[in-house]
This record gives structure tokens, C-alpha cells and sequence, in this order.
């Protein structure tokens, strides 16, 4: 609620692609408490989430056509990891932290 204004349980629906909002012209994704899977700025041993962040990226992506899109973390060791793992793979998604209040 902290960076759209809604609950969790209520999200923004693209072409049938799920977002957790629409703010300022852009499709917003909120990332929380990712920090469980991470360790001294890499994925843990055992995480095997890379493809499902691949693929949701793939997919929002793809409906979002012009829009921007930005992905919001509340840990910036996991929005690095994300984001450069996002970069790799030529997908442009705004990755920015903002702090749990």
C-alpha cells in the first residue's frame, strides 16, 4: 500500500498480466523481503527464482507496450541483483528501492 495506494489484494490487469499498480504513467511491481534468498550480494546456493522473475518480466513486458515499468524493492542488495539479472537479459525494467516505512 505503501507505493500504490492499494491493498495486495488488489492489482492492475493488462491484457491479462498483473501488476501491482499504475502510478505517475508507469505499470508498478512491488518486490518485498527478497533478502531471504539472497547472501553477501548473490542468490543463495539453493534459489532457483531466477527464471519465474525472467518470465514475469518477460510477460509484463510484453503487454506493456510503451508504457514504463518499474519494479520497487524495499532491500537494494536484492534490487541490484534483480536488476542486473534484468539487464543481462535486455529487459527494460526501472528497478528502484524504496524503504519500508
Amino acid at each position: 500500500m505503501q507505493i500504490t495506494g492499494h491493498p495486495i489484494t488488489e492489482g492492475y490487469i493488462v491484457d491479462g498480466v498483473k501488476f501491482d499498480g499504475f502510478t505517475d504513467g508507469a505499470l508498478i511491481e512491488v518486490k518485498s523481503y527478497y533478502d531471504q534468498f539472497t547472501e553477501n550480494g548473490h542468490w543463495k546456493p539453493w534459489f532457483t527464482g531466477e527464471q519465474g522473475i525472467l518470465n514475469q518480466a518477460y510477460n509484463q513486458i510484453r503487454v506493456a507496450g510503451t508504457t514504463p515499468i518499474e519494479w520497487v524493492f524495499a532491500q537494494p542488495e536484492t534490487a541490484a541483483l534483480v536488476e542486473d539479472l534484468l539487464t543481462r537479459n535486455g529487459y527494460a525494467i526501472n528497478v528502484i528501492v524504496v524503504p519500508p516505512k
